[in-house]
């Protein structure tokens, strides 16, 4: 068989715990994990994305070989409502590099980045990892506008993993996109279905989105009468994007892993009502 090649696919380790996700039922086992990590090296498929967040998740991929692949994780720099300090940051750290038995990563994403103008101390904790080669990059994953934008100066980041979709044009609407491709920054892309809800069938919306059901009814008219899938229309504007690194893809089976890789790229214009200005609807912490 021969595979395709769609390396701007970075998976997200989310749906391997059993608590992530509004639409995700799955609980993936080791040796499910084992399929899909094996897939994942046939598609040519080399990033991993994961965090501590995700119960379990780091211990879970740590039992198996990781070195074909770029792994990106995530640290805090908040506990119980608190700034960490330097030191416990970098027990997190390592404790990130113990549970996925590696002696180093990709990338370090922090978490709640603002708080690096609050304690320059911590930048300095990325600097170092990265200057002991146990990190290569450095970066932040953001949910908004505004914190780019207090950020960007004080520390230009590696990479920076945003929010985007074909509903969501925030940071393309404040010229971010642009600017950190001509910057050389790594732009990685998450949420581009909503955590599965442009997936979703209209009518088998979770009870709390049916405010929406005549949005997610207009999609479906739309994506049939185009004779596509709702992956195909989620996935393929950020596929063709030359400005877009990786697109981060929650699989929680090797069904849905072969669907993402072998997916067609194809001319497609895109209507402008797609495009939300709803923060509620777009951002998973008002769900």
């Amino acid at each position: 068989m021969k595979y395709k090649k769609n390396n701007k696919i970075a998976i997200g380790t989310a749906q391997f715990s059993n608590n992530y996700g509004i639409t995700n039922k799955n609980f993936l086992n080791l040796n499910q994990i084992r399929y899909i990590l094996d897939d994942c090296l046939k598609f040519k498929i080399d990033t991993i994305d994961t965090a501590p967040e995700y119960t379990g998740v780091e211990k879970k991929i740590g039992n198996f070989d990781l070195k074909s692949f770029n792994i990106i994780t995530k640290v805090s720099l908040m506990k119980n409502y608190k700034i960490n300090s330097s030191d416990n940051l970098k027990k997190n750290i390592q404790s990130s590099l113990s549970n996925l038995n590696v002696k180093k990563i990709y990338a370090i994403l922090i978490r709640n980045p603002i708080n690096l103008l609050k304690d320059k101390k911590l930048l300095e904790v990325f600097i170092d990892f990265k200057k002991n080669k146990k990190i290569s990059k450095i970066g932040y994953t953001i949910y908004n506008v505004e914190e780019l934008e207090e950020l960007y100066n004080y520390f230009k980041p590696d990479i920076v993993q945003i929010p985007y979709s074909i509903v969501d044009k925030r940071f393309e609407k404040g010229k971010w996109i642009n600017k950190m491709y001509n910057d050389g920054v790594e732009i990685h892309v998450r949420s581009v279905f909503l955590q599965g809800l442009l997936l979703t069938e209209a009518k088998s919306l979770p009870v709390n989105f049916f405010l929406y059901k005549d949005f997610f009814e207009k999609f479906e008219a739309w994506v049939e009468k185009k004779n596509i899938s709702k992956l195909q229309a989620c996935m393929n504007s950020l596929l063709l994007d030359k400005r877009i690194s990786k697109i981060v893809v929650g699989i929680n089976s090797r069904q849905s892993l072969n669907q993402v890789s072998n997916l067609e790229k194809i001319k497609l214009a895109y209507p402008k009502w797609l495009e939300l200005n709803n923060d509620k609807l777009l951002n998973p912490s008002n769900w």
